[in-house]
């Protein structure tokens, strides 16, 4: 038995060894191993959810019986099921509004497309910054100055029942962002594309202090 046992455990701690060196030299994807990916934030009070504001019609927070698409449009038992959460919730139509809208114009609201950057450049919402849900530490620092500087920051991913779009907003609270400021557009890409809207390829960029950032995975400046 301990024949066997032995080289199994030495097999094993090899593997882990290789598996951590070959992680710390990714360039996208690297796994952090202090954060837990699948960490939901919770509303800091304890008022009911279908109390929590909406903002001029806009905004919808989630309710219970809403299980993934979006507000007003899904049907009951027909969208798919995604991890329960409390941040507010968007659907397309007011997506469509907010995107075009004056304060995404201004900076005062922002998206945020939580897919890896080749998806994200083979089309995403106009305007939305690319922070890849499981390589944040790349690709945040170089659009946090416009996040931070949102009232509004909506984040999504491929919609249907994917949940990096919650995760990674769990994630921007722990780095400074409200809780009260974050929303998702749990129809996500699928929901975009669906509804005809234009589309953008190019990384989106913060322009701030008269640099412009590009919100993908790269840096160039455009000082006037």
């Amino acid at each position: 038995m301990k024949t066997i046992v032995l080289p199994a455990l030495v097999i094993t701690a090899v593997g882990a060894a290789v598996g951590m060196g070959f992680n710390s030299v990714r360039t996208e994807g690297r796994i952090i191993l202090g954060r837990n990916y699948f960490q939901i934030a919770r509303h800091p009070d304890s008022t009911p959810l279908t109390d929590r504001g909406a903002g001029a019609g806009i905004i919808a927070t989630r309710s219970s019986d809403s299980k993934g698409g979006g507000t007003g449009d899904s049907v009951a038992g027909t969208a798919p099921k995604i991890v329960e959460h409390d941040f507010k919730v968007i659907d397309t139509k007011a997506m469509m509004e907010l995107v075009w809208s004056q304060d995404a114009f201004n900076g005062f609201a922002v998206f945020i497309d939580a897919r890896d950057h080749e998806t994200y450049h083979a089309g995403h919402v106009p305007g939305a910054f690319n922070v890849y849900n499981y390589d944040v530490d790349k690709f945040y620092p170089v659009i946090a100055p416009c996040i931070e500087a949102a009232e509004t920051v909506v984040v999504y991913c491929g919609g249907g029942s994917c949940e990096d779009s919650i995760f990674l907003a769990t994630e921007l609270t722990r780095r400074g962002i409200a809780f009260g400021r974050l929303h998702v557009y749990e129809e996500g890409w699928k929901g975009w594309s669906a509804s005809g809207d234009e589309i953008q390829t190019d990384d989106a960029e913060c322009a701030m202090d008269g640099v412009s950032v590009a919100g993908g995975d790269g840096i160039h400046g455009d000082t006037p």
